[in-house]
């Protein structure tokens, strides 16, 4: 029986997909070792052990610096047959424990993060050559890492039931005084949430709800089509979209972490039958325009918002629908495939 360490970089709530992992390893002893940025009381799961890591030291330099002792020392100490590692980073903070698991070990790339510099790039470069399978969790990202058959892990969000499936749809928007635009979740790039915000300043026909932790910092003075709500319980998300007409994806294009990556929002709208809005010149759009999910915003465009109101107001319900099948058909046909690998990894 292998004895298997999940190694996260984050809070076990904010790495949702880990569970995409357990379900496939329960012949196996697994050990998942987090990082609790938030000084939060995580739930147990279902493995052998949970090796929390904490630091109250603000100094994030020194926060990397401590984790990367204390992985190293412990992977050490604990000799686990095999390795799965949740981000990117992480096989850079462990490199030179990864040259003893040759074969033995998956990192999961879910962002781009510091491939811009050589050092980080050729490293991993080479850690992704000597893995047993390195999984992404967007096509996009092949545009910046080495050439290789990546096994496709969607951001599919796990608090979904099926009762859930289409259980927030609504009529088409008609006659409503305004079109209500949600995002839930972690609220960032704050820069991007302004500049929206800003350009929808005024216009009645749109309010937009911004739903999680960080959405305390968003400045509201923009008349009042805005509306913020703070930190909640992970399993409360599908309940938070209970008033959405569409969902709220517009990251901008600016920054290669968002140009080339699938939100789990986009899976979300996918189950709950919710057109979604990205921002224009990303991987999300390819992929909306290519499944008919959503609208694509360009903010630069003045026109932008007359089209979204119209789009809203007109699309066909049915055909929403029906796309959304279409596109969730795929994602399990990309999850199947990466449950026969993870089996056969953990079970080898």
């Amino acid at each position: 029986m292998n004895k298997i360490a999940i190694i996260s970089l984050d809070n076990i709530y904010a790495t949702p997909y880990i569970h995409g992992y357990l379900k496939n390893l329960k012949k196996c002893i697994v050990d998942v070792i987090y990082w609790n940025k938030n000084n939060v009381n995580e739930d147990s799961l279902d493995v052998n052990h949970m090796i929390e890591f904490k630091s109250k030291n603000k100094n994030k330099i020194y926060n990397y610096v401590k984790y990367t002792i204390f992985l190293n020392k412990l992977l050490k100490i604990k000799k686990y047959d095999k390795l799965i590692l949740l981000h990117g980073p992480l096989n850079i903070m462990i490199n030179r424990r990864l040259k003893d698991y040759k074969d033995r070990y998956i990192i999961d790339i879910r962002d781009y993060t510091y491939e811009k510099y050589f050092f980080y790039n050729h490293i991993q470069n080479k850690n992704i050559k000597n893995s047993y399978e390195t999984v992404i969790s967007s096509r996009g990202y092949e545009s910046f890492l080495p050439k290789k058959n990546y096994v496709l892990m969607h951001n599919i969000f796990y608090g979904y039931k099926n009762k859930d499936k289409g259980k927030f749809i609504k009529d088409n928007g008609k006659n409503k005084s305004n079109f209500i635009i949600t995002q839930v979740g972690t609220i960032r790039f704050y820069d991007e949430i302004h500049r929206l915000l800003n350009s929808f300043k005024d216009d009645d026909r749109f309010w937009f709800q911004y739903i999680g932790k960080g959405a305390e910092k968003i400045n509201k003075n923009y008349n009042q089509n805005i509306s913020t709500e703070g930190f909640f319980k992970p399993e409360k998300t599908l309940n938070k979209y209970s008033e959405a007409d569409a969902i709220n994806n517009i990251y901008g294009n600016k920054t290669l972490s968002v140009k080339y990556a699938l939100s789990n929002k986009l899976y979300i709208a996918a189950l709950l039958k919710i057109p979604i809005i990205v921002s224009s010149e990303t991987y999300m759009e390819e992929v909306i325009r290519k499944y008919k999910l959503g609208f694509v915003l360009d903010i630069e465009n003045k026109e932008s918002k007359d089209a979204l109101n119209m789009y809203l107001e007109n699309y066909d319900r049915n055909e929403l629908i029906n796309s959304c099948d279409e596109f969730l058909k795929d994602v399990n046909k990309d999850i199947d495939k990466f449950n026969q690998i993870l089996f056969k990894f953990g079970n080898e």
